[in-house]
């Protein structure tokens, strides 16, 4: 019974199967089809598919195109119809029985046959497209397609069925089953057939192809046998298969070859007059390999290039390249310097040319990486393997053999073996290959010996003679001599052994080994090369150098002396570093590979030493060789912000690809500090949230992004042009429709979760969040100080300063700001300029005309004088050098006085010496357009960069300061110019030659370059400008009071430290000011006050002091604005100046006699007069006054 079962459930299932064939594959194509977009009612088309009876109407032609024809009704046009009966004639077919099937497949194959027989003949006369499609050819296959269409005319017809990307499958089909429209076709179409399918890569259709059109007669027939012995030699190893014209030249050639009659061979080919196209081209090919062969390069590049000009063969390029290759590396010569660049632009054109004709360019590319390779340009080379877009190669070149282990081998080379590994681990790797990446790898690991090894077995798995030559060579680097290099010495190639005999020899430390080298290294440079990584190899650093830099001096060779500029900078010995890769870019010729890596070396080693000046021009070097590329425009913004050249920058970053944000760390800063200056020309708040975002674990960069939203940067009111410019053009931030009020809300939210965001992930962070309790007012402070601490005393630094004992730019040291801050905001209260000596002025004298280097305090002085002052103080010299650093300084003053509206540091009291204390409102509004003014002043002069640091430099402990980096530029060589009288000291000790603006007006005035108006102009706006030095002249101060509101406050600075010349002056001169300003009390109280001290620092001793001051207090209670409004103010100014030096008390004995003069007269009268008068005093300070009623 069960075998009955069995027996019967097979016939069942398949009978059932039949029964719902059509059900099942109607299922599965209206599915199909509705993925495609086409919507078919399953059972319309059911329905259909009975009537016509579907599964019969496909074995036939007839009932296919019935069928056909039917579906147009379901799906209403002929696109979806074809389509329908595509996916229906697949499921049936799938599911039919085997001789069904084949049934179909042969009813479907006649059809196709048919209709393109159909469409050769319908479109045999249509050559529109002819000469286009031919020239889209190898110029060779052009010409042949020409010759061919004489004698056949459906030429142009088959030339366009081949113009697409499926041509390799075409021509595979054809070589099997020819169509129809090929059976009346002469033997030179099937050779051009042959020619076709070898170059898509076809040998088996284009030994097809050849088989038939030697049947059909092709001509010569020597010719074409040879040629069919070449190929079937590549797909089998050869078929001895009869030669029938033995007469023709190569057949000959061939007998004698096979004989081993060489040289007779070579001379029937070049007896050779060939009479067809393609054996001209083939026998230019056949003696440029000869010639390739018995190093005679010159020949073989003669014979090659033409010949790819003329045919576009590859093979051709391939010879002239290697040819070009060899001969610039084994007979190198300026004639021919340009050889490398020669055959890597024939090697990429021939690339490019494949790629149209859908040839696979693989061997073109692996040479062209050899190329760029020797060209010094690894970065090139590693592009050519990697697949577009971040490469050049196509993705089927980047993923074949060659390519993956040529990538796999720079990598390796460059201590990357992640792709060596990966491709040791597949199978069917070859020998040669597995071995080299080994060696590698070994080498990469420190591992010698192991890949001394390796490379061995590297050479001996490898047939390819250079290859051989190449690996020897680097043996003999191992100290390791290959057996294969005994060989070469008995073939004639001895002078060659006995060079990596030396070499080898000299690495393995063999007894005299290293002598011979070095006696070598005298006549040859080439071995002092050699000679310089023994060294390196033994860990002689500075022989290596020495050597090495010796051997570039006489080779004059770029990439040695590229390798002693990486070499000195692995010494730390940067500036000659930066003279050696400059040495490298005047010895490199116009193809020099390496110029974008050499420049990209000076940027780091410019940078390293603080010129970024230099750093942005090598980078403006390396964006023009990499245009596009967007790290060298990043490394260029970079340099732009570092240099200070932040408008530079932002045009810089509008070059960017779509202005997206960076990704490296460094180039982040830079957009964060170029959004600070610039707001939403380059970002908005959403980049903020998104930067925070992708750094979340940096504290430094979340730190900048909260400086930005507590403290953002200046914006102008009218609005940045650059704004609009860029939203115009769609960068980061988007567009800016309409937004609802809840939307203009969201850059606040986002904002403040910033700052949120920074203290929940660092509590421990730079910035520190302080709670306070408002409501304890009276201790606000006291939490404040609890909170952040005590601020370091700095009064003793600060007093020397003040003094002008100290530099003012130890201000920036003491309280951290810039030092053009520092000057603007008069940081050091006053300015001692100059020591106003004969010897100064003779300085001066001696260098005008000359080159000078200006410092910042000098640099703002002139700011200050209107453009005629300026341009003749200037004029003076041929040049004007500022240090960079300052400049950079300036920048970032400018940068401070955005965010803080204000310049810093604000060291202000409310009492004290006038130079000290707090700025009023009227000069702190001056100091941003006042660092405009010295930034524009600064941009066009030479800026220089510090000199390299020395022990002796070091020894001093500043050289790297702002505040001395003028000093340290001018040196022994050239003149300071600087307005800081102590600096200046600092610089002659040291051996600087200086003078002052001071010192250079009298100097200019003296030579008649300026006048005396001109003279007393200057000097009145440096007096504002707090200077000390000027000689007091009523009209000369009194006229530099009326240049600024508030200038008398200034006045009062330099007032103090005026000397005891024109005391009979400048007495009468206090007096008449301090009426000016009597409507303000605070000024008058100020004016009184340094008016006070001024007489009290020109008195020799006590008791001129104490006289001076009671003839100071008696003028004052004579003037007519001797009042109570006034008075509270002049004692108060006074008391100031009293408090620290004198337990005097000279206005109260003046008032005393006052009143006793008025008590005479009305003893009553008097004592209201005094009450009115001291009414707005300070009660404590009143008793003083109001006592002198009870005297005696």
């Amino acid at each position: 019974m069960l075998d009955i079962v069995g027996t019967l459930v097979g016939p069942i299932v398949a009978l059932f199967k039949w029964l719902t064939l059509d059900i099942r594959a109607v299922r599965r194509v209206v599915k199909r089809a509705a993925v495609e977009g086409i919507m078919v009612n399953p059972r319309a088309l059911r329905d259909l598919l009975h009537e016509t009876g579907l599964i019969d109407a496909l074995t036939s032609k007839a009932g296919r195109e019935q069928v056909s024809g039917s579906l147009l009704e379901l799906t209403g046009d002929d696109k979806s119809a074809a389509r329908v009966f595509e996916l229906l004639d697949e499921e049936i077919t799938k599911r039919l029985s085997p001789v069904g099937a084949t049934m179909s497949a042969t009813a479907l194959i006649r059809t196709d046959i048919v209709r393109l027989h159909e469409t050769v003949e319908a479109a045999s006369d249509d050559r529109a497209l002819w000469e286009t499609r031919l020239a889209s050819m190898r110029p060779l296959r052009a010409e042949t397609a020409r010759e061919a269409y004489r004698t056949w005319t459906t030429m142009p017809r088959l030339v366009q069925l081949l113009d697409t990307e499926d041509r390799h499958s075409i021509l595979v089909a054809w070589s099997l089953r020819a169509p129809a429209f090929l059976h009346d076709a002469p033997a030179d179409v099937f050779v051009w057939l042959a020619d076709m399918a070898t170059d898509a890569g076809e040998k088996n259709a284009a030994l097809g192809f050849l088989n038939e059109g030697i049947d059909r007669g092709a001509h010569p027939l020597g010719y074409w046998e040879i040629r069919r012995y070449w190929l079937e030699a590549e797909l089998d190893g050869g078929v001895q298969r009869e030669l029938h014209d033995v007469r023709h030249p190569l057949v000959v050639a061939h007998g004698l070859e096979r004989d081993g009659r060489l040289d007779d061979a070579v001379h029937t080919i070049r007896e050779w007059r060939p009479v067809t196209s393609r054996e001209r081209a083939t026998r230019t090919l056949m003696l440029a390999k000869i010639a390739q062969g018995r190093r005679d390069f010159d020949l073989a590049i003669s014979l090659a290039r033409p010949l790819h000009a003329e045919t576009g063969n590859p093979a051709a390029a391939l010879i002239a390249s290697r040819a070009m290759i060899a001969r610039q590396t084994f007979e190198p010569s300026e004639l021919h310097e340009d050889d490398l660049a020669e055959a890597l632009r024939l090697l990429i054109q021939t690339r490019d040319d494949m790629r149209r004709w859908g040839e696979d360019a693989s061997e073109v590319v692996a040479l062209a990486v050899t190329a760029a390779r020797l060209l010094n340009d690894p970065s090139r080379a590693l592009q050519l393997t990697a697949a577009e877009p971040e490469g050049e190669a196509t993705v089927e070149e980047a993923t074949s053999a060659r390519l993956r282990t040529l990538r796999a081998t720079i990598l390796a080379e460059n201590g990357l073996f992640e792709l060596a590994k990966e491709i040791l681990a597949e199978e069917g790797i070859d020998r040669a290959v597995v071995s080299n990446l080994r060696a590698l790898i070994a080498d990469g690991e420190g591992d010698f010996e192991a890949a001394a090894a390796y490379l061995s077995e590297t050479l001996e798995g490898t047939s390819d003679f250079e290859e051989k030559a190449q690996i020897a060579v680097s043996l003999a680097h191992q100290g390791v001599l290959h057996p294969f290099v005994e060989q070469q010495r008995t073939t004639g190639n001895g002078a060659w052994a006995d060079q990596l005999t030396l070499i080898s020899e000299a690495f393995a430390d063999v007894e005299g080994g290293l002598d011979r080298l070095k006696a070598a290294a005298h006549s040859d440079p080439q071995y002092g090369i050699t000679l310089s990584q023994v060294y390196g190899r033994r860990g002689d650093r500075d022989l290596q150098r020495q050597t090495l830099r010796a051997a570039a001096t006489r080779l004059q060779d770029a990439d040695c002396w590229l390798v002693v500029a990486r070499l000195e900078k692995q010494m730390d010995l940067i500036t000659d570093a930066i003279d050696s890769a400059h040495q490298a870019l005047g010895a490199a010729p116009e193809s020099w590979g390496a110029t974008a890596r050499t420049h990209a070396l000076l940027i780091e080693l410019y940078s390293t030493s603080g010129d970024w000046d230099q750093a942005t021009r090598s980078a403006k070097h390396r964006v023009r060789l990499l245009p596009g590329d967007q790290a060298a425009l990043w490394t260029l913004i970079t340099c732009q912000h570092n240099a200070g050249e932040l408008d530079a920058a932002l045009r810089t970053w509008r070059g960017l690809e779509s202005r997206q944000r960076p990704t490296h760390r460094t180039h982040v800063l830079v957009w964060l500090n170029l959004y600070q200056q610039f707001g939403e020309a380059i970002g908005t708040p959403e980049d903020l949230r998104d930067i925070a975002a992708e750094w979340a674990e940096d504290e430094e960069i979340r730190r900048h992004i909260v400086g930005l939203v507590i403290l953002p940067g200046h914006r102008d009111e009218e609005g940045d042009p650059s704004t609009s410019e860029a939203r115009a053009d769609g960068e980061v931030g988007g567009d800016s429709p309409d937004v609802s009020e809840s939307e203009i809300a969201g850059p606040s939210s986002i904002e403040a979760a910033l700052i949120d965001d920074y203290f929940r992930d660092f509590p421990n962070g730079a910035i520190r969040r302080l709670t306070l309790d408002l409501e304890q007012s009276d201790s606000i402070l006291d939490q404040l100080l609890e909170a952040v601490g005590t601020r370091p005393d700095t009064s003793e630094l600060d007093d020397q300063v003040f003094r002008g004992n100290f530099p003012l730019g130890l201000i920036c040291l003491a309280h951290g700001s810039t030092l053009t801050e520092a000057v603007i905001s008069h940081a050091s209260g006053v300015r001692f300029v100059s020591d106003g000596t004969d010897e100064e002025r003779a300085r001066a004298e001696a260098h005008l005309g000359g080159a000078v280097v200006v410092d910042l305090t000098a640099l703002f002085a002139l700011s200050i004088l209107p453009a005629e002052l300026r341009s003749a103080m200037i004029g003076a010299f041929s040049r004007l050098s500022i240090a960079a650093t300052q400049f950079r300084d300036a920048v970032d003053a400018s940068h401070a006085i955005g965010r803080f509206n204000h310049a810093g540091p604000s060291l202000g009291r409310w009492n004290g010496p006038v130079a000290r204390r707090f700025r009023a409102e009227s000069h702190r509004v001056l100091d941003a357009p006042r660092v405009q003014e010295l930034l524009n002043l600064l941009r066009p002069l030479d800026r220089l960069a510090s000199p390299p640091r020395t022990e002796e430099s070091d020894r001093d402990g500043f050289s790297d300061d702002v505040w001395f980096a003028a000093a340290n530029i001018a040196g022994s060589t050239r003149p300071l110019w600087s307005d800081d009288a102590a600096l200046n000291r600092i610089a002659a000790h040291l051996g600087v030659t200086t003078f002052s603006t001071l010192a250079l007006i009298d100097v200019l005035l003296a030579a008649e370059a300026i006048n005396d108006e001109q003279a007393e102009e200057i000097r009145r706006r440096l007096l504002i400008e707090r200077y000390i030095g000027i000689p007091f002249n009523e009209t000369l101060y009194r006229r530099a009071l009326d240049l600024r509101e508030e200038a008398e406050r200034d006045i009062a600075g330099v007032i103090e430290h005026l000397g005891a010349q024109s005391a009979d002056e400048i007495l009468p001169f206090l007096l008449s000011v301090a009426g000016s300003l009597t409507a303000n009390g605070p000024r008058l109280e100020a004016w009184i006050s340094a008016s006070t001290r001024w007489l009290i620092a020109v008195s020799p001793d006590n008791s001129s002091r104490s006289a001076n001051l009671a003839l100071l207090a008696t003028h004052l209670t004579r003037v007519h604005w001797f009042l109570p409004q006034t008075f509270c103010f002049v004692d108060a100014g006074v008391r100031d100046a009293l408090d620290e030096v004198s337990d005097d008390d000279p206005l109260v004995d003046a008032v005393e006699r006052v009143l006793a003069r008025r008590q005479r007269t009305d003893e009553q009268a008097a004592a209201l007069w005094l009450f009115n008068l001291v009414a707005a005093v300070d009660p404590p300070a009143r008793t003083r006054y109001t006592g002198l009623v009870f005297r005696g």
